[in-house]
Order: structure tokens, then sequence, then C-alpha cells
């Protein structure tokens, strides 16, 4: 293989997502064109098809490389592997450290494509909220809240710290929230 033209093609790629980033700051999705994109990555409509179908193929991708940067976050917390927990404090801070990462997530939608997996149901710790009982809905519940504060926090430009979000989302969920998330640290 050539890798100056993999080399090539990575950096287009990189252009191209880092343009859409830029673009999702002042824009809603629905009104960033091709064309856009293009001028803001100084790139031909051509590279932008030489790497991509069309816009869904890319807001798929940017998506992706999201949610996987939020992965990376708890890649080596041993806590929450051993119990699949969220450490929110640390989550907040992150959020609140690189918001150019995170607000793609809500700008793009992928806050509504956030569901309970079999994994989160089978969870011992979940498992013993609300007695066991239609804990998909609960779980589903406190996911669309804890998304739409989140969401409403990076709307208003992380005015408040990521302690006062974090003292919101816990005033929330004062009984079930011990149990569930791992509190400062």
């Amino acid at each position: 293989m050539n890798t100056f033209n993999n080399k090539r093609k990575r950096d287009s790629i990189q252009k191209i997502k880092s343009a859409l980033l830029e673009l999702l700051k002042t824009n809603e999705i629905e009104n960033i064109t091709i064309t856009m994109i293009c001028q803001e990555a100084k790139i031909n409509r051509s590279t932008f098809y030489a790497n991509y179908e069309n816009m869904q193929e890319l807001i798929k991708d940017l998506g992706s490389y999201v949610q996987e940067t939020v992965k990376e976050l708890y890649k080596f917390d041993k806590e929450i592997q051993k119990h699949g927990l969220i450490n929110v404090k640390k989550l907040l801070n992150y959020i609140y450290k690189n918001p150019k990462i995170y607000n793609p997530f809500y700008k793009l939608g992928y806050d509504k494509l956030c569901y309970v997996t079999k994994e989160d149901l089978e969870n011992e710790v979940v498992a013993k909220l609300y007695d066991g009982k239609y804990i998909e809905y609960h779980v589903l519940f406190f996911t669309a809240g804890f998304n739409a504060v989140i969401k409403r926090w990076m709307d208003t430009g992380l005015k408040e710290t990521p302690e006062e979000i974090e003292q919101i989302i816990i005033s929330e969920y004062k009984d079930q929230f011990e149990t569930v998330f791992k509190i400062g640290e």
C-alpha cells in the first residue's frame, strides 16, 4: 500500500470531521451543507466524496468517534469495569474541559439513541433498585433526565461548575443515587 496516500486520506478525513465540529458550534446539523464543510476544511468537494458517500455517512462516522472518545474516558476505570457504575464527577469534569468533544453528541442527536442494554438490566446494583420492578423504565427515565441536564448545561455555555451540576443530578435521584453512582473522587 502507498502509505503517503493513506496518510493523506486520514488527513482529509480529519479535516472534514474538524470542519463539521467547528460548524456545529454555531449551526444546527440540518443547516450544515457539504459545501460549508468543504469551505471550512479548505478542500474540494471531490475530496469530500472520496471519503464519504453523503452527509449521513459523515454524521455516523463522527458520532462513532464521539462515542469512542467518551468510552475511552472510562477504559481504565477499574471500579466501572467491576460494577458498571458511572463516576459522575469524572464525566462532568471531562465534559467541562472538553465541550468540543461532547457537544456533537447532543447536536447530532446521539443522546436520543441511548437505550437500555441487557447488561444494564442485569447489572447487580441496578437490579436491586425499586425491588427489581420495572427496571427498564427506571433506567430509561434516568438516562433521558441525565442527558437532558447535560444538554441544557452545554446549551447555556457550561455556566455552572461540574460540582453544581452533580448536585442537581444527585438531588433528583436522592435515594437511589448513591447505590447506582459513584459520588466524588
